[in-house]
Order: structure tokens, then C-alpha cells, then sequence
């Protein structure tokens, strides 16, 4: 059998081997059950950008994702999850709005996929359009470092496919504190960190941890297993 171009890319990759040495550490269910009971009693325990964050899911389905109503909710919240301060600056707003708009396309062409059920094939192909993603999206930020801001501006829009990633928590428990300042290394980062994580999502059952206050989908059940991981240690 042919050997896909994603597995040909990382199979000597050593910052994908390391991350998925971290992802091993998740290796029970009651660890999962630790994790997402750490979140649930003493994470952010019903602060505004928790409150954003549910709402920007209720309204998901009864707005269109690219109008100037759900937009500007992405950008409220974004800014609720500190990525409009000195460190990490949203572009401004109308241009923020235009720069999604003009990759709706593109952003569309992934809605049908889910994180924990995706193929190697469809694995590879999703990557592409990520990467395609990355370089156009560049602009959503001010900041160097775009990796943060355009993880979790991509899961507002695509809740069931991204984890949104941080420095505190996500990149701390990969054992990864600095971003890239070159682009094609960002990427790279996003890529490793993107394929752990799918691992991660087809090694357990996630879905009955849905709807468990921060548990919206099966990405951001994943942001927290690792959110707890690291509170827990």
C-alpha cells in the first residue's frame, strides 16, 4: 500500500514524535475523568469568556457564521480569551470581518469534517487547506506569533474540527513554551500539534463528555483534558 504524504512527512518528525510521547500520558479514562472534573469545579467557573463562548455555540446554528452578527461575537470573545491585549493584538475589526469573508470558501470546504472520526486521507487533504489557511489569515493579528489567535478564531468557526490552542496551558503541556517567529515553523508547530491531538480524539470516546459545561464538542473536550492535565500537575 502507497504510504500518504502526511505519514511520509512525519514519520522522522521528532517534535510529532514528542508530542504524542505527551498525548501516551492520557492513557485511562479515569485520567480523562480527573482532567474534565478539574475543569468543571475550578476553570474559569462562569466568567465572561466562558459565557461568550456558550453563547457563540447556541447562536452557531441559527446564524450564518459569516454574518456581521456572529463575526463581531467571534471577535467579543476572542478578546474575552485575552487575544486583544498588548501581547496578542487583534486586527482591527472591519478588517478582521473582511479577511474571514474572503477565505469563506476555503473555511466552508472543511465544515463537514469532525476531528475524531477524520481518515488519513482526509487527515492529509484537511492539512492542506489549513496550511492554505494559515498564510491567509495571517492578518487577523498584529502579533508575530500567529499560531494562538488563529487556532481559536478557526474553532469558533469550525467547533467540531479545531482545538483552539494556548501558551499557558496547551503549548506548556507539549513542552513547547516558544512559538516560531518564521512562518513556515509556525505552521509546523500548528501542524504537530493538530495530529496529536486527532490522535488523541480517536484513542478514547469522547462524546459522552459532551455538554459538560465547558465540553461544547469534542475539540474543546480535548483543550480541556490537557487544561486539566496541566492544572492537575
Amino acid at each position: 500500500m502507497k504510504e500518504s504524504l502526511v505519514t511520509l512527512k512525519t514519520r522522522n518528525n521528532k517534535q510529532l514524535l514528542k508530542f504524542k510521547e505527551r498525548i501516551a500520558q492520557i492513557k485511562s479514562k479515569e485520567i480523562i475523568t480527573s482532567c474534565l472534573d478539574k475543569i468543571s469545579g475550578e476553570y474559569r467557573s462562569y466568567d465572561p469568556g466562558w459565557y461568550l463562548y456558550h453563547e457563540l455555540n447556541k447562536k452557531r446554528d441559527k446564524l450564518d457564521i459569516f454574518s456581521d452578527d456572529y463575526i463581531e461575537l467571534i471577535y467579543v470573545t476572542l478578546s474575552s480569551w485575552n487575544m486583544n491585549t498588548r501581547a496578542a493584538e487583534l486586527a482591527e475589526f472591519n478588517a478582521f470581518k473582511r479577511l474571514l469573508r474572503k477565505n469563506k470558501k476555503l473555511i466552508l470546504s472543511l465544515g463537514k469534517y469532525r476531528i475524531e472520526k477524520l481518515t488519513e486521507a482526509e487527515t492529509e487533504k484537511v492539512l492542506g487547506v489549513l496550511e492554505q489557511l494559515f498564510y491567509n489569515l495571517k492578518d487577523l493579528c498584529y502579533q508575530r506569533a500567529k499560531v494562538v489567535t488563529f487556532s481559536k478564531c478557526l474553532h469558533f468557526l469550525l467547533p467540531n474540527l479545531i482545538v483552539p490552542v494556548d501558551r499557558a496551558y496547551t503549548l506548556a503541556f507539549f513542552g513547547k513554551y516558544d512559538i516560531p517567529t518564521e512562518s513556515p515553523k509556525q505552521f509546523e508547530l500548528y501542524k504537530n500539534l493538530f495530529l496529536a491531538f486527532v490522535e488523541l480524539s480517536h484513542k478514547y470516546d469522547l462524546s459522552k463528555y459532551l455538554k459538560n459545561r465547558w465540553n461544547e464538542n469534542i475539540p474543546k473536550v480535548l483543550d480541556n483534558i490537557v487544561i486539566g492535565y496541566e492544572m492537575r500537575h
